[in-house]
């Protein structure tokens, strides 16, 4: 069992382990992962590169870390709220898509969300891991959007289709769903390189949702975002 001045040491050295992943998310961000060397990372915690082997043997461990840090910061996403079928009952499909797309979008404006995504999605040039954890993304993002249809569905807000056809939609729809919320990262880097920031749009989000509830056949009574 570890003494008291263990736990210490290991939890001084987890929160350095966190600035230093925090500090190569940022960096990265604005320099590109390649781009960004151990001076840079040091210099974003604030201490000397020679100290950052202290905490890791070299680069590839930082990545390691860093990769694993984003995966759970992803996956700790919900893009369907827990009360979906409620809420589907109560709500016309128009709404609640949107206001779902829109909390989606929010909770990625937001570091380390935007930084984590971002990350995993350059990484894959280099990082086979990467490219595991961002197809579970987009297949956990397809799967809950399914959800939100069936639950739709079930209400009586949208017509009674296919199983089949039904998937087929809601894994176009988080396709699209995805490029939009990539299309945003990118010009929010863009932004941030430039000493700015953006704001989010909702205008591509409600467009997105009343092409799809046209295809589904809404309603025409059930009111807009």
């Amino acid at each position: 069992m570890a003494n008291c001045a263990d736990k210490f040491t290991m939890k001084r050295e987890k929160i350095s382990k966190e600035k230093i992943i925090a500090a190569f998310l940022e960096e990265s961000f604005r320099n590109t992962i390649v781009g960004t060397s151990l001076s840079d990372i040091a210099n974003g915690v604030g201490i000397k590169k020679a100290s950052l082997y202290n905490y890791y043997p070299n680069r590839e461990a930082i990545e390691a870390d860093t990769i694993h840090y984003c995966s759970s910061i992803l996956f700790g996403v919900s893009f369907v709220p827990k009360n979906v079928e409620s809420g589907a009952k109560s709500r016309s499909a128009r709404s609640l898509l949107c206001t779902m797309c829109v909390r989606f979008f929010r909770i990625f404006q937001k570091s380390p969300h935007f930084l984590a995504l971002s990350f995993i999605e350059n990484a894959k040039l280099f990082s086979s891991k990467s490219v595991e954890i961002s197809r579970s993304f987009k297949r956990s993002l397809f799967f809950e959007t399914n959800t939100a249809f069936s639950a739709l569905k079930s209400a009586g807000k949208i017509k009674k289709i296919a199983d089949s056809e039904q998937k087929s939609l809601a894994e176009l729809f988080s396709i699209s769903l995805f490029s939009l919320l990539l299309d945003f990262i990118s010009e929010k880097q863009s932004a941030i390189r430039a000493g700015e920031d953006i704001a989010l749009s909702e205008e591509k989000l409600v467009r997105l949702v009343s092409d799809f509830c046209s295809i589904l056949e809404i309603s025409p009574k059930n009111p807009p975002c």
